[in-house]
Parts: C-alpha cells; sequence; structure tokens
C-alpha cells in the first residue's frame, strides 16, 4: 500500500496540472487581455495562478509546524512530523507540475526555474522517502516560508499584465514585494545557513550521506535568493524611483532593468493604441 506522502504527492502533481489547465480555460473565457498573450505568456499566467495557491496552503502549513512542533536544543523534533510530511509532499508535487508547465510553456527564463524547482524539491523528497534523513526537519520547515513573498509578487505581475502598472496599487504591491522578498528570501535563507553551520554541522559528525545533497541545495537556493534581491529586485526598485513608467518611443535609448525585461508585460508600455487591457467579462 502507498505511503500517505506518496499520495499526497500524486494527488498535488495531479489538482495542479489539471488547475492550470482549469485556469487556463477560465481566463481565455473572462480576461479580454489573456487571448492576446503570447503562449509563454499564458504558461506564465498559469504558473503564476498555481504557485499563489501553493503558497497560501503552504506557508499556514509550515506556521502552524513550527509553532505546534517541540524542538530539542539541537532544532530536532521531539513530536512526529507526520503532518509536516503531507505539506512537503503538496510542495513536491507542485514543483513536479510546475516543472510542465515550465518546459511545455516554456516561460521566461525556464531554464532558470527548472534547475530552481529541481534543487527546491531535492531535500523534500529526500526527507520523505528516504528513510533516516531528517536532520534537517527544522531548516526544511524554515525554508518553505519564503513563498511569503510569492503572493504579493504575483499579484503585483497580475495587475501589470491586466495593464495597471501605473497605478497606486501596483506601486504598493510592488514595495510590499521588496519588503517581503528581504524578510522571507534573504534574512530567513541566511539565517538557516546560520543554523546548518553553527548547529547542526557541529554534531552531524555521524549523520548520513544523505544530508549532504539537502545541504548543498540549501546553500544553493539560498544563493539564489539573495541573488535575485541583490541583482533584480533591487535595481529595478532603484529605477523605479529614479524614472516613471514611460513610453518606449519617446525615450528609445531607455535601459530595461532585468525584471522588467523577463517579466510579461512589465517592461514600460510602448506608445500606440489604447487597450482595454483589464476587461473583466462575464
Amino acid at each position: 500500500m502507498a505511503s500517505p506522502a506518496l499520495l499526497v504527492l500524486v494527488l498535488s502533481i495531479v489538482f495542479f496540472t489539471v488547475f492550470f489547465h482549469v485556469a487556463r480555460v477560465l481566463s481565455l473565457k473572462h480576461v479580454a487581455v489573456f487571448r492576446d498573450f503570447s503562449s509563454e505568456e499564458q504558461g506564465d499566467w498559469g504558473s503564476r495562478v498555481n504557485s499563489t495557491i501553493h503558497s497560501f496552503v503552504i506557508v499556514p502549513g509550515m506556521l502552524y509546524t513550527l509553532l505546534s512542533q517541540e524542538w530539542d536544543a539541537a532544532y530536532m523534533p521531539l513530536l512526529p512530523t507526520d503532518v509536516a510530511q503531507m505539506f512537503f509532499s503538496f510542495s513536491c508535487g507542485y514543483f513536479i507540475a510546475d516543472l510542465y508547465v515550465l518546459v511545455c510553456w516554456q516561460v521566461p527564463m525556464w531554464r532558470v526555474f527548472v534547475i530552481h524547482h529541481l534543487v527546491a524539491a531535492t531535500p523534500y523528497l529526500i526527507f520523505n522517502f528516504y528513510p533516516g534523513c531528517g536532520m534537517d526537519f527544522y531548516l526544511l520547515t524554515l525554508f518553505l516560508l519564503v513563498e511569503i513573498a510569492v503572493v504579493p509578487l504575483n499579484i503585483a505581475t497580475f495587475v501589470e499584465q491586466l495593464g495597471y502598472g501605473k497605478t497606486r496599487l501596483h506601486t504598493l504591491l510592488f514595495y510590499m514585494t521588496y519588503v517581503c522578498w528581504f524578510g522571507a528570501r534573504v534574512v530567513l535563507p541566511l539565517y538557516n545557513v546560520y543554523i546548518l553551520w553553527w548547529v547542526l554541522i557541529p554534531q552531524a559528525s555521524d549523520a548520513p550521506l544523505c544530508i549532504i545533497p539537502s545541504a548543498i541545495c540549501g546553500h544553493l537556493i539560498a544563493a539564489f535568493c539573495v541573488g535575485v534581491f541583490v541583482f533584480v529586485w533591487t535595481p529595478d526598485m532603484l529605477a523605479k524611483w529614479r524614472d516613471p513608467v514611460i513610453l518606449l518611443d519617446e525615450y528609445p535609448d531607455y535601459k530595461l532593468t532585468l525584471r522588467q525585461s523577463i517579466t510579461p508585460r512589465a517592461s514600460p508600455i510602448s506608445s500606440g493604441p489604447k487597450r482595454s487591457y483589464g476587461t473583466m467579462e462575464p
């Protein structure tokens, strides 16, 4: 009989795969601008819908795990971890389903995100399905809280894609994303690396070798999160302070930030016929 963790993994893959297609059908029917999206933009939209759902589930789940679990001095769990394993499988199912979207729709920078998803899912798959590799449970729980930054990020991107990138709402969401990214994807990963080196590794002389891949993946994800903050979000923040959204035809030498160049419809708009990007149809 399949383990509960494996069952949740399979169900999660099915759910996110089906919901991606449902979101696409509903968007084609009710969101006018979606019909003008390229295939890559449609894939990006659906992927963000799924990642938003994943965040709404996994963040409360990990907060519950942290608050309900009891930890010893070495951050090892003293209570069963069965519920957390279900959440881990749910996340792995999301990562696997999103790999399908990334490869088939080839969203912007899809190769980077394929590597990201593989690296992110590996420690959780090891923990759930390779017995004896549980000393990093505390760090695995914390790492999924990086998803806190996903909700304002995705909503801001949806607002941009609907044509409201110059509104106060978008500005508020942009700043919220920057602050949330710093807290959840800079401070938290660096704290995890600190705990790994100053608490777990000194006590890991007899740890199984299967811990090594998880430790490597943790460092890579931490570096990715901090790197995106430094090289993507911070330049975009400075550009937003320096230059408002402008017409590219009036400023042909305007240099796009990295985020503007890779995010669908997030770059300064071009002049031309006005379009009702945000029309929602019944």
